[in-house]
């Protein structure tokens, strides 16, 4: 009889162990299944066998290293979500210690918000993943809850105690010129080039038609003059760049729509979406409130913001073709994604300084997208855009709990509780541009060789509010209080009624703006990210032995979902059933 697998016991000059000749286990005989299926052993058998593949080590060994068996056993009982869990929430706590070890005892609580934003937003978003939404509702939420809790004194509001508001303005434009800068580095130049008119057409018509509804429906239910009307519509008409590109990027990255370039469309569009509602905002409230500037250089102004942000992403994107250049010892795609992040800061922060702020979000997209363009045409540099695209994913790793974390702190309950018939009555032209938009969007389409779940995916993916909202909405009511601190001097002659005008009316559009993100940024998100898989085809890129990775139709390594096991409607037990049951029908034949 033979005898079962031997035990190696002897250990070479290295102390590890002499693997031996193992004789083949006897099997019982049991019936014949076919060529491929063969009897399956116990879990008693899989069990020693596991036992015996291990090496043998001696006790001077475990001596010598008494924690190495405690290292690779910490791994297994860590892995998952409650691994992914505990590592962030000790990130969140390391970080916290630190900023309180190095600024003890004058700990400045106006930097400490920041690290409360990120470690919250992250285990926040975490917790939002785990039921299937995305993680940006949860970092959005744990701002509103942070914004909202009594922990300070009355009077005291945690925005001012914890955060600074000069540098949460930085922040958040830091934020969006990542984000914008990975949206410029995903778009797909033959996608652009078969989709130039959709694009222009889904940047102007939806953003038109919904300010012009929400105008004339404001005017005629809330009696608000027709320049407050069109501020509010234009407010509410932008599409947030912050909320719809991280989704379009994580569908791109998941194959979602890339065969005909559906991410690319909706990327490219907001941003033209988002210059023609912040120009023509800015327009009506200069001439409305009498800033200084003329009308025509407010309506010069939309233009000349169009072409600053292309020039200067043109030029930008071109110079990191040559910089760094190659005899530059170091991490060429680290260099290169320094080089592009900090001049999209200057284009951020340095259009808003000069008047013109509407160009420097247009600029880091097309500075990014020019950069990737000559990145993938350069045989020398190979993939290097992609890794600097990797880059910038880890560094929005960290940003975006603060984006979405601050936007959360803008949206507070006293907002909602200045006038709750205004509140109910504007309900009404909000929800009927809504429904006015998506069809818009919809029809606008048209055209693209787009199926009609696809079309409507677009419009969906049409509908999240968030950074435009956060940032007009303040706007009017701030300029009163400053309208009115200026009458208030001794000598100075001011108009009152337009000053209580505006006070009044600005007051609604901040109203106006938080119910718009409360109510668009979460729900637009999930209807994108949970009607994706059921209205888009999807495309895995990047397969081994053919094609050139790009993901582009018609490559060699393009393939459908109906190749695998099984479909998107199945779940995967009903799949691997399925394929198990052709397995036992061949072995059958």
């Amino acid at each position: 009889m033979a005898s079962g697998p031997k035990r190696p016991n002897e250990l070479n000059r290295n102390g590890a162990g002499v693997q031996e000749e193992e004789e083949e286990r006897p099997t019982t005989p049991g019936p014949v299944l076919g060529p491929a299926l063969h009897a399956v052993p116990t879990t008693t058998e899989l069990i020693h066998e596991s036992m015996d593949a291990l090496p043998q080590i001696s006790f001077f060994q475990r001596l010598s290293n008494p924690f190495g068996s405690v290292y690779h056993r910490c791994p297994s009982r860590v892995r998952g979500p409650l691994g992914e869990l505990l590592t962030r929430g000790s990130l969140f706590f390391a970080l916290l210690v630190a900023l309180y070890a190095m600024t003890y005892p004058d700990v400045p609580l106006q930097y400490l918000g920041y690290f409360l934003i990120v470690g919250g937003g992250l285990v926040s978003g975490w917790l939002i993943h785990q039921a299937f939404l995305p993680p940006l509702l949860g970092m959005l939420l744990f701002g509103i809850l942070l914004t909202n809790l009594p922990l300070f004194p009355p009077g005291i509001s945690v925005e001012a105690a914890l955060f600074n508001r000069d540098l949460s303005r930085v922040a958040r434009g830091t934020a969006l010129a990542i984000i914008l800068t990975r949206a410029g580095l995903g778009l797909d130049p033959a996608a652009l080039r078969k989709l130039g008119w959709v694009v222009v057409r889904l940047a102007f018509s939806p953003c038109l038609a919904e300010a012009c509804v929400v105008a004339v429906l404001s005017h005629l239910l809330l009696q608000m003059p027709l320049s407050y009307a069109f501020m509010l519509g234009f407010m509410v008409a932008a599409v947030s760049p912050a909320v719809v590109v991280p989704c379009m990027l994580t569908l791109a990255e998941q194959g979602y729509g890339v065969a005909k370039g559906i991410p690319t469309l909706v990327i490219a569009a907001s941003s033209i979406d988002d210059v023609l509602a912040i120009s023509a905002f800015g327009v009506i409230m200069g001439s409305t409130l009498s800033t200084g500037d003329s009308i025509q250089a407010k309506l010069a102004q939309p233009p000349i913001e169009v072409a600053l942000g292309l020039s200067y992403g043109a030029i930008t994107g071109a110079l990191c073709w040559c910089l760094p250049v190659k005899e530059f010892s170091g991490n060429i795609p680290r260099l290169r994604t320094a080089l592009l992040i900090s001049l999209n800061l200057v284009a951020v922060h340095g259009s808003t300084k000069i008047g013109f702020s509407g160009a420097g979000p247009l600029a880091c997209i097309f500075a990014g997208f020019v950069a990737a363009l000559g990145w993938r045409e350069d045989p020398d540099w190979g993939d290097d855009g992609g890794q600097v695209a990797r880059n910038f994913a880890d560094v929005w790793y960290i940003f975006q709990p603060i984006l979405f974390g601050l936007i959360g702190l803008e949206m507070k309950w006293s907002y909602l509780q200045l006038d709750i018939p205004i509140l109910m009555y504007g309900l009404i032209p909000i929800f009927v541009a809504l429904v006015v938009r998506v069809l818009v969007a919809f029809g606008v389409v048209w055209g693209a060789n787009l199926r009609l779940g696809e079309r409507f995916f677009v419009a969906v993916a049409w509908l999240p509010k968030a950074t435009v909202q956060a940032a007009l909405g303040p706007l009017v009511y701030d300029q009163a209080l400053a309208m009115k601190r200026v009458a208030e001097e001794p000598g100075e002659d001011a108009d009152e009624a337009l000053i209580e005008e505006a006070l009044k009316y600005g007051r609604q559009l901040l109203m106006f703006a938080v119910v718009v993100i409360l109510i668009t940024a979460p729900v637009g998100a999930a209807l994108t990210m949970i009607s994706a898989p059921r209205l888009l085809d999807r495309h895995q890129r990047g397969k081994a032995g053919g094609g050139d990775g790009t993901g582009v139709p018609g490559s060699d390594n393009e393939e459908r979902d109906s190749t695998l096991p099984f479909s998107r409607s199945d779940t995967a037990e009903e799949g691997f059933l399925r394929k198990g049951d052709r397995d036992q029908q061949e072995c059958k034949v």
